[in-house]
Protein backbone atom coordinates (compact mmCIF):
# COMPACT_ATOMS: atom_id res chain seq x y z
CA UNK A 1 0.00 0.00 0.00
CA UNK A 2 1.29 3.47 -1.01
CA UNK A 3 2.53 5.93 1.75
CA UNK A 4 0.54 9.18 1.88
CA UNK A 5 2.38 11.66 0.40
CA UNK A 6 2.83 15.20 2.21
CA UNK A 7 5.05 18.45 1.52
CA UNK A 8 6.87 19.98 4.60
CA UNK A 9 8.53 23.50 4.27
CA UNK A 10 10.28 24.61 7.77
CA UNK A 11 12.21 27.61 8.75
CA UNK A 12 13.76 28.81 11.98
CA UNK A 13 16.12 31.85 13.20
CA UNK A 14 17.19 33.32 16.56
CA UNK A 15 17.17 37.30 16.30
CA UNK A 16 19.13 37.91 17.55
CA UNK A 17 21.31 34.95 17.39
CA UNK A 18 21.99 33.43 20.10
CA UNK A 19 18.14 35.08 21.41
CA UNK A 20 14.67 34.96 20.96
CA UNK A 21 13.79 32.69 18.79
CA UNK A 22 11.19 30.99 16.52
CA UNK A 23 9.99 28.91 13.82
CA UNK A 24 7.33 27.51 11.63
CA UNK A 25 6.57 24.91 9.26
CA UNK A 26 3.34 24.33 6.17
CA UNK A 27 2.44 20.74 5.91
CA UNK A 28 0.51 20.37 2.22
CA UNK A 29 -1.77 16.49 1.98
CA UNK A 30 -4.43 15.41 -0.06
CA UNK A 31 -6.85 14.10 2.45
CA UNK A 32 -10.33 12.82 0.96
CA UNK A 33 -9.60 14.10 -2.39
CA UNK A 34 -9.09 17.73 -0.96
CA UNK A 35 -5.94 20.05 -1.27
CA UNK A 36 -5.21 20.39 2.79
CA UNK A 37 -2.78 23.22 4.21
CA UNK A 38 -1.80 22.78 8.11
CA UNK A 39 0.68 26.00 9.09
CA UNK A 40 2.83 25.32 12.39
CA UNK A 41 4.73 28.07 14.58
CA UNK A 42 6.48 28.10 17.93
CA UNK A 43 8.98 29.74 19.54
CA UNK A 44 11.68 30.37 23.04
CA UNK A 45 13.17 33.30 24.17
CA UNK A 46 16.86 32.19 24.28
CA UNK A 47 18.22 29.78 21.55
CA UNK A 48 20.10 30.07 18.60
CA UNK A 49 19.27 30.06 14.77
CA UNK A 50 20.38 26.26 14.35
CA UNK A 51 18.40 24.97 16.79
CA UNK A 52 15.15 26.45 15.65
CA UNK A 53 15.91 25.34 12.23
CA UNK A 54 15.95 21.69 13.92
CA UNK A 55 12.87 22.15 16.12
CA UNK A 56 11.26 23.11 12.88
CA UNK A 57 11.14 19.86 11.24
CA UNK A 58 11.17 18.13 14.06
CA UNK A 59 8.19 20.00 15.34
CA UNK A 60 6.55 19.13 11.68
CA UNK A 61 7.43 15.70 11.42
CA UNK A 62 5.62 15.13 14.78
CA UNK A 63 2.03 15.83 13.64
CA UNK A 64 2.46 12.82 10.99
CA UNK A 65 0.84 9.88 12.89
CA UNK A 66 1.58 7.60 10.47
CA UNK A 67 4.48 6.97 7.63
CA UNK A 68 3.99 8.91 4.87
CA UNK A 69 6.33 9.53 1.55
CA UNK A 70 7.57 13.41 2.30
CA UNK A 71 8.62 15.91 0.02
CA UNK A 72 10.81 18.19 2.56
CA UNK A 73 12.25 21.46 1.99
CA UNK A 74 14.61 23.69 4.02
CA UNK A 75 16.60 26.70 3.50
CA UNK A 76 19.36 25.33 5.92
CA UNK A 77 22.48 23.47 5.14
CA UNK A 78 22.77 22.41 8.55
CA UNK A 79 19.69 20.68 8.56
CA UNK A 80 19.85 19.17 5.34
CA UNK A 81 23.64 18.09 5.21
CA UNK A 82 23.33 17.51 8.89
CA UNK A 83 20.60 14.86 8.18
CA UNK A 84 22.27 13.50 5.26
CA UNK A 85 25.80 13.42 5.31
CA UNK A 86 27.05 14.17 8.72
CA UNK A 87 24.26 12.27 11.31
CA UNK A 88 25.71 8.48 10.56
CA UNK A 89 29.35 9.17 11.48
CA UNK A 90 28.19 10.96 14.59
CA UNK A 91 26.08 8.59 15.42
CA UNK A 92 28.73 6.21 15.19
CA UNK A 93 30.74 8.21 17.73
CA UNK A 94 28.31 8.70 20.33
CA UNK A 95 28.31 12.33 19.17
CA UNK A 96 31.95 12.68 20.12
CA UNK A 97 31.33 11.76 23.45
CA UNK A 98 27.89 14.48 23.27
CA UNK A 99 30.54 17.23 22.13
CA UNK A 100 28.54 17.89 19.05
CA UNK A 101 26.16 21.15 19.14
CA UNK A 102 22.21 20.09 19.22
CA UNK A 103 22.89 16.30 20.06
CA UNK A 104 19.62 16.36 21.93
CA UNK A 105 17.32 17.72 18.77
CA UNK A 106 19.61 15.30 16.13
CA UNK A 107 18.90 12.46 18.49
CA UNK A 108 15.09 13.14 18.47
CA UNK A 109 14.61 13.87 15.13
CA UNK A 110 16.66 11.41 13.60
CA UNK A 111 14.14 9.18 15.41
CA UNK A 112 11.21 10.67 13.37
CA UNK A 113 12.79 10.74 10.24
CA UNK A 114 13.06 6.56 10.47
CA UNK A 115 9.53 6.51 10.33
CA UNK A 116 9.33 8.09 6.85
CA UNK A 117 10.21 8.49 3.81
CA UNK A 118 11.89 11.69 2.97
CA UNK A 119 13.33 13.34 -0.40
CA UNK A 120 15.20 16.77 1.37
CA UNK A 121 15.58 19.51 -1.12
CA UNK A 122 17.32 22.43 -0.35
CA UNK A 123 15.38 26.02 -1.28
CA UNK A 124 17.52 29.67 -1.16
CA UNK A 125 15.89 31.42 1.62
CA UNK A 126 14.36 35.31 0.17
CA UNK A 127 14.27 34.59 -3.49
CA UNK A 128 10.61 34.43 -4.20
CA UNK A 129 9.51 30.44 -3.38
CA UNK A 130 6.09 31.55 -1.80
CA UNK A 131 6.51 28.57 0.80
CA UNK A 132 9.91 29.21 2.22
CA UNK A 133 8.38 32.97 2.63
CA UNK A 134 5.41 31.63 4.57
CA UNK A 135 7.32 29.60 6.84
CA UNK A 136 9.74 32.91 7.13
CA UNK A 137 6.92 34.63 8.12
CA UNK A 138 5.58 32.21 10.77
CA UNK A 139 8.53 31.74 12.41
CA UNK A 140 9.02 35.44 12.58
CA UNK A 141 5.45 35.44 14.19
CA UNK A 142 6.43 32.48 16.87
CA UNK A 143 9.15 34.65 17.92
CA UNK A 144 8.94 35.66 21.84
CA UNK A 145 8.53 39.29 21.77
CA UNK A 146 7.74 41.68 24.80
CA UNK A 147 7.70 45.14 25.63
CA UNK A 148 9.79 44.75 28.87
CA UNK A 149 11.80 41.40 28.48
CA UNK A 150 13.20 39.75 31.35
CA UNK A 151 16.86 42.20 32.20
CA UNK A 152 18.80 38.60 33.40
CA UNK A 153 17.89 37.20 29.87
CA UNK A 154 18.80 40.15 27.66
CA UNK A 155 21.50 40.65 30.02
CA UNK A 156 23.62 37.31 29.16
CA UNK A 157 22.60 37.75 25.46
CA UNK A 158 24.16 41.15 25.18
CA UNK A 159 27.20 39.86 27.14
CA UNK A 160 27.88 36.36 24.84
CA UNK A 161 27.84 38.86 22.07
CA UNK A 162 29.99 41.44 23.20
CA UNK A 163 32.61 38.70 24.71
CA UNK A 164 32.81 37.66 20.82
CA UNK A 165 33.82 41.53 19.65
CA UNK A 166 36.37 43.81 20.71
CA UNK A 167 33.91 45.79 22.91
CA UNK A 168 34.43 43.59 26.02
CA UNK A 169 38.46 44.06 25.63
CA UNK A 170 40.27 42.70 29.69
CA UNK A 171 41.36 46.72 29.90
CA UNK A 172 37.33 47.48 29.06
CA UNK A 173 35.39 45.14 30.75
CA UNK A 174 34.40 47.02 33.28
CA UNK A 175 32.56 49.88 31.19
CA UNK A 176 31.56 46.72 29.15
CA UNK A 177 29.30 45.01 32.38
CA UNK A 178 27.62 48.99 33.06
CA UNK A 179 26.82 49.33 29.43
CA UNK A 180 25.70 46.14 28.98
CA UNK A 181 23.51 46.25 32.57
CA UNK A 182 22.29 49.75 30.71
CA UNK A 183 20.55 48.05 27.56
CA UNK A 184 19.46 45.32 29.62
CA UNK A 185 17.67 46.93 32.32
CA UNK A 186 16.88 50.60 30.78
CA UNK A 187 18.56 51.93 34.11
CA UNK A 188 21.40 55.22 34.08
CA UNK A 189 25.24 54.35 34.46
CA UNK A 190 25.92 54.25 38.09
CA UNK A 191 21.78 53.08 39.65
CA UNK A 192 21.90 50.00 41.10
CA UNK A 193 17.80 49.82 41.65
CA UNK A 194 16.57 46.51 40.57
CA UNK A 195 19.99 45.15 38.70
CA UNK A 196 20.77 41.90 38.34
CA UNK A 197 24.36 39.80 38.18
CA UNK A 198 25.31 39.07 34.90
CA UNK A 199 27.09 35.39 35.06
Amino acid sequence: MALPRVTIYTDGGASPNPGPGGWGAVLLFEKDGKEHKRELSGGTPDTTNNRMELTAALEALRTLKQPCHIEFYTDSQYLKKGINEWLPTWKKNNFKGGKIQNADLWTTLDAEVSRHEISWHWVKGHAGDYYNERVDQLATTGRPTSAHPDPALTASIYWRQSRRSKLCRPAKRSRCLRRIVTCATGLPNGSTAGRKAVG
